[in-house]
């Protein structure tokens, strides 16, 4: 099944002598686009400051101070430089007052790993957003789970651009550097299609040959399956190490196995990554870090890591504890997280350090489910 829906008339891209690395064969497994058919690059607001705020309630008091004032004034209030062709203050004022100034349409956005943000979602091009990719977010405004993935990697970073998110995205969800393209596993119908005949359910976003091959071959098949199956290939490290180099040059191609006892597990894998990822795991209860330290102050005045201590001291009298440098130093795509979670809050107050304690959690929990996915799936990918 190695060779399962490779992409017709789509040409490879090419490397210098890839026979040299004994790994040519990852060449004819299926590209992860060539699987889930339908996806994009997140959304561009082109403002971030404006359009994405820490609670829903910032989100309401944003918009309609914003919609208040004149296009100048607002120009000053909310500091946001020059119009470009693409996102202008009016434009984006006319959206949100088009829009009703619904509560309906302050929604949530994967704004980095572990950090869910709320922004305001019209849907509509060069408004409020500058391009809201809304052929793929509106199915993620419904209920719906979806890789965030980069296609490309610069330089010579390691390959960890992978993420799973059940809302929106922005354009660097996983990394600041490359686009991060969103994949959902769900395609919902389209609410103004006139067609009488068009389904009205949700349906699979995969190819529907791919699902037949499956189904055929094992009754007991569920596309589920196949979703996290994915997901728990592209969390090996041995996977991720062996085919570096075609990693950072385009979409991730994946490997299938005929063994479904195999497929099976490591689709359960993917589903415990998937749930621990949305932090909705029973398993991230109690949390590995405690929050400890003396008074009310939890301002994220600075951020000082003590590895022989394993702790992360945020200001004088507040510090995180249980935090190796494992899991300190644990990237996922261009954003060291623990880290990036404190540095997007200094200067401001943590509103839930119990979060950050399970974000450490999740993180453990990866490092070793991706040691179990290593110890089996040395057949599928070799």
């Amino acid at each position: 099944m190695h060779g399962l829906m490779r992409g017709a008339g789509i040409t490879p891209f090419y490397v210098f002598r890839p026979e040299a690395t004994g790994n040519k064969h990852y060449l004819q497994w299926t590209s992860l686009p060539d699987i889930f058919t339908v996806n994009c690059v997140g959304i561009v607001t082109a403002r971030d400051g404006l359009t994405i705020q820490d609670t829903p309630n910032q989100m309401r008091k944003t918009i309609h101070h914003f919609t208040s004032l004149d296009p100048d004034s607002a120009r000053d209030a909310f500091n946001l430089g020059k119009d470009t062709r693409d996102w202008k203050v009016e434009y984006a004022q006319k959206d949100l007052k088009d829009s009703g100034l619904s509560d309906a349409k302050i929604v949530p956005i994967l704004y980095r790993p572990f950090d869910t943000r709320y922004t305001y979602y019209t849907g509509k091009s060069r408004g409020f957003h500058c391009m809201p990719r809304h052929e793929v977010m509106k199915h993620m405004i419904q209920r719906n789970e979806a890789f965030v993935c980069s296609k490309r990697v610069e330089g010579s970073h390691a390959w960890n651009h992978i993420f799973l998110t059940n809302c929106i995205t922005t354009n660097h969800s996983v990394s600041i550097k490359e686009a991060n393209y969103t994949t959902p596993f769900f395609i919902y119908p389209d609410e103004h299609k006139e067609d009488i005949f068009a389904t009205t359910e949700r349906q699979y976003n995969i190819v529907p040959e791919l699902l037949d091959v499956f189904s055929s071959q094992w009754p007991q098949f569920q596309p589920e399956q196949l979703f996290y199956y994915v997901y728990a290939v592209l969390h090996s490290n041995q996977y991720r190490q062996r085919f570096a180099q075609y990693l950072r040059m385009d979409f991730p191609r994946i490997p299938f196995t005929k063994d479904y006892k195999l497929f099976s597990k490591l689709a359960e894998y993917g589903k415990e990554l998937a749930e621990i990822h949305l932090l909705r795991s029973p398993r991230l209860s109690p949390p590995l870090a405690r929050y400890q330290g003396s008074g009310s102050n939890d301002m994220v005045e600075f951020i000082q890591y003590d590895e022989d201590k394993s702790i992360v001291q945020i200001n004088p009298d507040k510090h995180f504890e249980g935090i190796t440098p494992e899991l300190w130093n644990y990237h996922i795509g261009g954003y060291q997280v623990l880290h990036k979670y404190l540095k997007d809050r200094k200067g401001k107050s943590l509103a839930d350090p119990i979060h950050y304690c399970r974000m450490v959690t999740a993180l453990a929990l990866t490092i070793d489910i991706q040691a179990r996915i290593d110890q089996i799936i040395g057949s599928v990918i070799q």
